[in-house]
């Protein structure tokens, strides 16, 4: 199995999303990639003039499920 920093590269993710987890369920030939960023992560805002936005936490937070 890849690790998480080459499913990192190969999926070329933007900052601040990381990989931080996979599941591969060999007898459904199923693949989960789970992505997260960090507390305080700030993301290019879609709307306004701000270079950049905070953003709320989620609601499901890895191990959560």
């Amino acid at each position: 199995m890849l690790s998480k920093e080459q499913f990192q590269a190969a999926l070329a993710l933007p900052q601040p999303w990381v990989v931080d987890r996979t599941e591969f369920v060999a007898k459904a030939k199923h693949l989960d990639i789970y992505l997260d960023f960090p507390r305080g992560a700030r993301f290019p805002c879609l709307e306004g003039d701000e270079t950049d936005c905070g953003v709320h936490e989620p609601t499901t937070r890895p191990g959560d499920t």
